[in-house]
């Protein structure tokens, strides 16, 4: 057995940096040769002697990284602390430890652990230099993990945003926007967590099994597709420790890094983790016919591609209904945080992009309002970037009868976060530019324009949007009270309020959990009658909740789409409301691509128990195997007439619910351009679509037979139909 083997700490009178490094090398020419061949086993740490040590391993620092593993906590182990104010923590995997703060060598890089007080999952690194050196920025998780039962956790730092993942569902996340320190000298470990010299506090009491480490911020999908799975090596796989040897004292890297291991104390090999979280099926994909799409006949086939990243048969249901009529429907507009568009060197087309599509869609779709929910720049300090705002924003000065309103996101404040740092926004968008210029601007709070309020109606409906300005941890008092006043003046119209942090991002059907301020005004105002939608920025990825107060519904929506590719692709959420109608059809848009997202997250409806009115059903299709495609038939149709359809994936455990899917059947039969008549123009438009239909779907406009191949049989098809439309 080696000195790695007994857990030598290789202290000496050489310099820290180059006895690390001897350690890191002798421990893995000490486990050279170790391997997965073992079959699949785990390590069950005692809590009190043992820990698997990998060195200082300088590959293993990184500025963006994923830890991800299996474990199973037992009960008991002995924490130690990541800062002075942050409480204890069991380590589960650790590039270092509290030592020494503002020390490069001595911060730690990243930790993964157990809270000791709330048994809450918690992570945590310490900054470079965005703020003093050796901050802590911790992120928390909700879920008390029980003794005894193994999970799958994951957490992720992007430079930007902690997001910690238990069993692939997004527990917490948490801007803290600061370089991790990727210089550091501490250990990396299992089980523990390790100085620069190796010295040993904190031990996890339980099993740590399939230990992940990557130098990219893995996205939740990436994250669920794999936590069942063994990844041996893959891009940006830094290090993976599967802990299959199943004996012996080491274990081994299997990433191409060989950054081996050694096991220090008394840990044993048990069976492995179980890999056993149940997925849900993913969303429908290749929807045909496609949505918003038009078909001529009075039976079509429909089909979706099924896939569960579990694999397995599949359950696909099929719905249909007539789309319910809205008459005198309008549109609330809500932009997202705008930070990653206004810089040259970024995205700065989308902006405009999107400005430009709602005013070109003001009438079409009957837009009586914009809001933006905040982070309207990056850096507020910045002039180039404000003047890029201000001339996207200023598009829509172009109708003054078209309301919007500003939200004032901690971006937004300079410096950063702080209220009072708000001299470029109110230069750029001060109250004077818009009161007594413009009809709907209602008022402001104070002498500038942080917080004010906009009037508008629409259909018949009248309302009144507040935007109030990012204050952590609530509005001031008096601004709430002034808030408050507002409601209570305005009794007539139907509230609004715009934060820019008001809820936590989740997945669709689960219920977002409160950031401090939308808890805030929340409780604030819930007393008010005319309260019902909240709408919010800030947090990255989408989330809703709905909380009801004296019987009385309020809806709370945000939505960030800033770290996606290009800042976001500009990304619009849409709000389709209707005088007389409960239901709110919510749709999410991007002018720059053309396209809707249609995932369950961005396309739903609020307000109703049975959004669009009930479904029917048409067919189900069993056993379909995973990636394969579920057709069926929906006949009886009428002509001049707009349905919709979805469909319903189940596998062995859940159901996933796939979207709304318009179609229409047009009135008059192969009058592709709408003219009332069957002539010339249809003709050239069969002749012009020729040959097999292109695209995902197998059948497409022009093919009248829906055969998938535009030939003869729909020339004869369109002269059967020729002349006036009856």
């Amino acid at each position: 057995m080696s000195r790695c083997e007994k857990g030598w700490s290789f202290r000496s009178s050489l310099p820290r940096e180059a006895v690390a490094w001897a350690a890191v090398v002798g421990c893995i020419a000490a486990s050279a040769g170790a391997g997965d061949a073992g079959g699949d086993s785990a390590l069950q740490f005692d809590g009190v002697t043992s820990h698997v040590t990998m060195g200082v391993a300088p590959m293993l620092n990184l500025p963006e990284f994923t830890i991800e593993t299996w474990f199973r906590y037992d009960g008991g182990g002995q924490a130690t602390a990541t800062a002075w104010t942050h409480g204890t923590a069991y380590p589960i995997v650790t590039k270092g430890r509290r030592e020494a703060d503002g020390s490069v060598e001595r911060d730690f890089n990243y930790f993964l652990g157990i809270r000791a007080s709330t048994r809450l999952l918690v992570a945590d690194f310490e900054n470079k230099d965005t703020f003093a050196a050796g901050w802590n920025h911790p992120v928390v998780g909700t879920t008390v993990i029980e003794p005894g039962v193994w999970h799958h956790v994951a957490a992720a730092y992007d430079g930007y945003e902690w997001r910690l993942y238990l069993d692939g569902t997004l527990e917490m996340n948490v801007v803290h926007d600061a370089a991790a320190q990727d210089a550091t000298t501490q250990h990396f470990a299992i089980g523990a967590a390790l100085d620069a010299e190796g010295s040993v506090q904190g031990r996890f009491a339980g099993a740590i099994d399939e230990v992940r480490v990557w130098s990219i911020a893995r996205t939740a999908a990436d994250i669920r597709a794999t936590m069942n799975e063994s990844v041996t090596s893959a891009p940006g796989l830094v290090g993976r420790w599967g802990l299959n040897e199943g004996d012996g004292t080491s274990v081994a890297d299997s990433s191409g890094n060989d950054v081996n291991g050694i096991i220090v104390g008394n840990a044993a090999w048990i069976d492995g983790a179980p890999f056993d979280v149940d997925r849900t099926p993913d969303p429908p994909g290749t929807a045909c016919p496609p949505d918003r799409a038009s078909r001529f006949g009075t039976s079509q086939p429909l089909s979706v591609t099924a896939t569960d990243p579990d694999g397995g048969l599949l359950d696909v249901t099929f719905y249909g209904r007539v789309k319910k009529p809205r008459p005198g429907a309008y549109t609330l507009v809500v932009i997202p945080d705008t930070q990653h568009y206004v810089r040259p060197i970024w995205w700065p087309e989308h902006f405009p992009a999107m400005t430009n599509w709602i005013m070109s869609h003001r009438e079409t779709l009957n837009i009586p309002y914009v809001g933006h929910v905040g982070d309207i720049v990056h850096n507020a300090s910045l002039v180039d970037e404000w003047e890029i705002a201000n001339a996207a924003i200023s598009v829509l000065d172009a109708d003054p009868t078209l309301a919007y309103g500003l939200t004032v996101g901690n971006h937004d404040e300079f410096r950063f976060g702080d209220p009072k740092g708000t001299g470029n926004f109110n230069l750029y968008f001060p109250y004077t530019r818009y009161e007594g210029v413009v009809p709907w601007y209602g008022g402001h709070f104070g002498d500038d324009n942080d917080n004010h309020y906009v009037l508008f109606e629409s259909g018949g409906d009248r309302f009144l949007a507040v935007h109030l300005e990012f204050r952590n941890p609530a509005p001031t008092d008096e601004v709430l009270a002034w808030t408050d006043d507002l409601l209570a003046t305005h009794p007539d119209r139907r509230a609004i309020i715009v934060l820019h942090e008001a809820i936590l991002a989740a997945n669709a059907g689960e219920q977002a959990r409160w950031d401090d301020q939308g808890e805030a005004v929340y409780d604030t105002l819930k007393h008010r009658p005319n309260l019902f939608l909240i709408f919010a920025g800030h947090r990255l990825g989408e989330g809703r909740r709905v909380d009801t107060f004296e019987g009385r519904t309020v809806h709370t929506l945000m939505h960030n789409f800033q770290l996606r590719p290009e800042g976001g692709e500009g990304f619009l959420r849409l709000y389709e409301l209707a005088s007389g109608d409960d239901e709110i059809v919510v749709k999410t848009y991007s002018p720059s691509l053309g396209t809707y997202e249609t995932d369950p997250d961005s396309d739903f409806s609020l307000g109703t128990d049975t959004p669009g009115g009930p479904w029917t059903y048409l067919d189900q299709v069993t056993g379909v195997p995973s990636g394969s495609i579920a057709t069926t038939e929906w006949t009886g149709l009428d002509p001049g007439t707009t349905y919709e359809w979805r469909v319903e994936i189940k596998d062995a455990a859940a159901v996933t619910v796939g979207p709304a899917t318009r179609l229409t059947i047009p009135a008059c039969f192969a009058n592709f351009d709408n003219d009332e008549v069957v002539g010339i123009s249809d003709l050239l438009a069969v002749l012009s679509g020729w040959g097999p239909c292109s695209g995902p779907c197998p059948s497409c406009r022009v093919d009248l037979d829906g055969d998938g191949v535009v030939s003869f049989s729909d020339l004869l098809a369109l002269l059967t139909a020729w002349g006036p439309c009856p």
